[in-house]
C-alpha cells in the first residue's frame, strides 16, 4: 500500500505536459488505465490524488472516493474513457459559431482545467456569461450546488 501511495505522486509528464492524455494516447493506454482500476490499492491511491486535484486540496463529500473506485473498476468504463481521450480534437470545436446564451461558471481554483481556459470560453462564445467562483474547484455541482442550480434556473427563466 505504501508503494500505491507513491505511485500517485510520480509524475508521468513534465511540467506543460498532460500525463494522463500521453498515456491514453498510447498503444498501452486501455490495458495500462483497467490494470490501476483493477489493483485495489493503485486505484485507491491513484483516485485519491486525481479526487484531490479535482477538489482542489479540500475533501470530497463522503463516499465519493469509495463511489469513484467501484464506477471506475466497471467493465468498460477505462475502455471508454482511453477512446475518448484519443478520439479528442480541440480543432473541431468552435464555440464563436454558437448564437444560444451561454454560461461559463468555473471555480478560480480549478486545477483540472485552469481558470484562463474558462476566460477563454467565455470570450469565444458570442451570447457567455463568465461567473468565476472565488476558490471554486472543479467540482462545483458538488461543492457550490445552490449556486450552480440558480445560475442555470436564470439562464432558463431569461429564455
Amino acid at each position: 500500500q505504501e508503494a500505491a501511495g507513491r505511485l500517485a505522486t510520480v509524475r508521468l509528464a513534465s511540467p506543460g505536459e498532460d500525463a494522463v492524455e500521453r498515456i491514453a494516447r498510447s498503444p498501452v493506454g486501455v490495458a495500462l488505465f483497467s490494470w490501476a482500476a483493477s489493483v485495489g490499492p493503485v486505484a485507491r491511491a491513484v483516485t485519491r490524488g486525481a479526487l484531490e486535484d479535482a477538489f482542489s486540496g479540500a475533501a470530497p463529500p463522503p463516499g465519493w472516493h469509495e463511489r469513484t473506485v467501484a464506477q471506475l473498476s466497471l467493465p468498460g468504463t477505462m475502455a471508454a474513457f482511453v477512446r475518448e481521450e484519443q478520439r479528442h480534437d480541440p480543432s473541431v470545436f468552435h464555440p464563436e459559431r454558437l448564437e444560444l446564451p451561454a454560461l461559463v461558471l468555473h471555480g478560480t481554483d480549478d486545477r483540472s482545467v485552469l481558470f484562463a481556459v474558462g476566460e477563454d470560453l467565455a470570450s469565444r462564445l458570442p451570447r457567455a456569461e463568465l461567473v468565476a467562483v472565488p476558490a471554486g474547484s472543479h467540482m462545483l455541482p458538488a461543492t457550490h450546488t445552490q449556486l450552480v442550480v440558480e445560475r442555470i434556473a436564470g439562464l432558463a427563466a431569461a429564455r
